[in-house]
């Protein structure tokens, strides 16, 4: 009877380790998938970090054109004000980006 024990508490103990061995490998798999889901969640933010740090300036500069106020700096009058205003964000949008392409942060 020891006998047959003893060869159950074999069959026991090789299926321990090898429980033990495929919990190592899901818990390798699980570190791995969160690894890769951390990477692509830091990517998506740097994205919209970028877009946010571009439109911050832009909405300020249409806030302040936006109000009824005269603007007297920029030249060609009342009509050419809202061309300067266009050519200034663009400057800006392109020199941010510009900035953050020498980087490498997009």
């Amino acid at each position: 009877m020891s006998y047959r024990f003893r060869d159950v508490y074999d069959h026991v103990v090789r299926l321990t380790e090898e429980a033990m061995l495929f919990q190592d490998r899901v818990t390798g798999i699980l570190e791995v998938n969160l690894s890769t889901v951390s990477y692509r969640l830091n990517q998506v933010m740097k994205v919209l970090t970028v877009v946010s740090t571009i439109f911050m300036p832009l909405t300020l500069l249409t806030g302040m054109w936006g109000m009824n106020v005269k603007l007297p700096w920029l030249p060609g009058g009342e009509p050419a004000q809202f061309w300067w205003v266009t050519g200034v964000m663009i400057a800006l949008t392109a020199a941010m980006l510009a900035y953050f392409r020498a980087r490498d942060w997009i």
